[in-house]
């Protein structure tokens, strides 16, 4: 029962100010499958519609793309064949002509609407996405309890936060500008090439399997030296940000001697020695002016003409 609640939960979507509501990506209860998905699929999955919608307005946008070669070819021929006789051009070519010109045409100018749509679909989707993701990051961190803050450096924290969204920003972005694109591209070339000329077709089916195993054999390499470049990003900016929170303690141990040097120019001297007894000496100080001649004297003459009155 529990597993359907979770799966119901992840089909509604529900929303925080008409942000996605992503807590539950980073909750793990006791019935959770033994076999767990990781958070880019159920990411893919919650965003599915996005994503094919997206696929299916780029096949529209990018046709003129594929299309002017195969209308280029076709005029060409009808070019050949008409000069090649001396009747020259027949009604029939005439109408294949128009009919070429025309479908390049209306491709060509649907390619600037179905272009802002297809912004439009990628823009939103990575927008609320993104908003979803550091939503449920900033809850997560403030159900943590004090002794993690503490225990974990600020700096780490909040490296932690950016590189890591940022990261899912770009790596859906790159799903949705990239890889989408490439695959939809070289289906449709594969076709068109296994339609055309099978011969040709042969290189796309020796250069994919050649194009995956490379990326198969760098995949681990490139991620121990993206892992190493993470953490010892997180520790620059864990030093930095301390170096920046402890900066006016730093400055201040600085200009000890001449504080020193600049101490008879004060009234009072308080050395912090320990917390409690300079706190009781400044509390003692604030006392102190607060009983002075200059600040109270005015209430005790008028205190003294209501009596004699």
């Amino acid at each position: 029962m529990k597993k359907d609640s979770v799966e119901r939960r992840e089909k509604s979507k529900p929303t925080i100010g008409g942000i996605p509501d992503y807590n539950h990506l980073f909750e793990q209860g006791q019935s959770a499958p033994k076999k767990k998905k990781g958070l880019l699929s159920k990411l893919l999955k919650m965003n599915t519609k996005s994503i094919i919608a997206n696929g299916f307005v780029y096949l529209i946008q990018a046709s003129p793309t594929w299309a002017i070669p195969i209308v280029s070819a076709n005029l060409i021929n009808l070019a050949t064949v008409a000069l090649g006789t001396a009747v020259g051009m027949t009604q029939s070519m005439w109408i294949e002509l128009a009919i070429n010109v025309a479908v390049l045409v209306v491709l060509l100018l649907q390619n600037v609407p179905t272009t802002r749509l297809r912004w439009r679909i990628v823009s939103r989707m990575n927008r609320r996405m993104s908003a979803g993701i550091k939503s449920a990051v900033v809850r997560k961190l403030q159900s943590l309890s004090i002794t993690y803050h503490k225990d974990v450096l600020t700096g780490k924290i909040q490296s932690k936060f950016i590189k890591d969204t940022e990261t899912v920003d770009q790596l859906f972005s790159a799903i949705n500008h990239n890889i989408i694109p490439h695959i939809l591209t070289a289906v449709v070339s594969l076709g068109i090439s296994i339609y055309s000329s099978p011969v040709v077709a042969l290189f796309f089916v020796v250069v994919v399997p050649i194009n995956l195993f490379l990326t198969e054999y760098f995949r681990k390499k490139l991620r121990k030296s993206y892992r190493n470049y993470r953490i010892n990003t997180e520790t620059m900016s864990a030093k930095i940000t301390n170096m920046l929170e402890m900066l006016f303690v730093t400055k201040s141990h600085g200009l000890e001697q001449t504080e020193i040097k600049s101490a008879d120019k004060y009234d009072y001297i308080v050395v912090n020695d320990e917390v409690n007894n300079a706190a009781d000496r400044i509390m003692a100080i604030i006392r102190a002016e607060h009983a002075k001649t200059e600040r109270t004297i005015h209430k005790y003459i008028e205190l003294l003409e209501v009596k004699n009155e």
